[in-house]
């Protein structure tokens, strides 16, 4: 199975600071799961009123790309990676899309057993679920590297909170969290501002749901940075991102340390002199004098 370092980090982060007793990586709904009659129509209704609202909310484009998103799910982790496929893109026709609809091409049922969470935690107070954390992460170097970033960002999002529904109920508190190290200005405001949309039309029938997002900046701030502050007081082999960020340490330590030493040896060897004279017109007494000295000291 392949790691996803931003995975393993967002997981230690859940444990570690988020304090969480149950955290699992790459969840999904058992295929073996029965979802009952009514859950589906409840989420077929929720859908519809979640569309129906950013229908009002959201403008055309952005509403364009949702769908395209929607209407062929291997593209949600399909990242550009060539000129070529870049050209593709420029050249394929994007009908503009005036009412958006989600799940057009999949049952409710589809939509809710495609999902695939990236971390879930669970906080228990006194043996009870205090708060569930449903979190998605994306790490690309050169920065959210999505086909329709924003749509496929917030399909996960309206997809996760879907699923919290039928799967943990209602009775539960939620956080729903997309977390990205590092994204591009433009998009970052793009994917705020729908999300905040998002927020708004979910704020009556999910009062204890809510959507936070992580980039640039806050990721460091509110991810990072907790996180490694825990380094020294956490002794877990298991958690291979902290097993990281001790190694590193570790490796920074002995960096300092052969720069201390070695400005040591400077120092030392920069006052050692003969006790001969200099004699003319050449160096080599003077140099075999410094190295008898240093053989006999046993400095070499």
């Amino acid at each position: 199975m392949k790691i996803e370092i931003c995975e393993q980090m967002l997981q230690s982060w859940l444990m570690n600071c988020k304090l969480c007793e149950v955290v699992q990586t790459n969840w999904m709904i058992s295929p073996l799961r029965d979802i009952d009659s009514t859950d589906i129509k409840n989420v077929e209704n929720l859908m519809k009123d979640i569309q129906d609202k950013l229908n009002a909310t959201l403008d055309t484009e952005l509403k364009t790309a949702l769908q395209e998103s929607a209407d062929n799910d291997s593209s949600e982790e399909y990242l550009i990676e060539s000129d070529e496929i870049v050209q593709n893109q420029k050249k394929k026709k994007r009908k503009k899309v005036q009412k958006l609809n989600i799940i057009k091409k999949s049952t409710a049922n589809q939509f809710i057993r495609q999902c695939e969470i990236d971390v879930v935690g669970t906080k228990f107070n006194d043996g009870v679920a205090e708060r569930i954390f449903l979190v998605d992460t994306a790490f690309h170097k050169g920065g959210l590297g999505y086909h329709d970033a924003v749509a496929t960002v917030l399909k996960k999002i309206i997809r996760a909170i879907l699923v919290s529904t039928i799967i943990f109920g209602t009775h539960v508190p939620v956080s729903v969290i997309f977390a990205a190290p590092k994204c591009g200005p433009t998009l970052k405001k793009q994917i705020e501002d729908v999300v905040d949309s998002l927020r708004t039309v979910i704020a009556k029938d999910y009062p204890d749901t809510i959507i936070e997002l992580y980039m640039n900046e806050n990721f460091t701030e509110n991810v990072y940075k907790p996180l490694k502050e825990k380094i020294d007081s956490l002794n877990n082999d298991n958690d291979l991102f902290m097993r990281a960020l001790n190694l590193a340490k570790v490796a920074e330590e002995n960096k300092d340390l052969t720069v201390s030493e070695s400005k040591k040896i400077l120092t030392k060897t920069s006052t050692i002199t003969s006790s001969s004279k200099t004699p003319k017109n050449t160096n080599q007494k003077i140099v075999f004098d410094i190295l008898d000295d240093l053989c006999k000291t046993g400095k070499i």
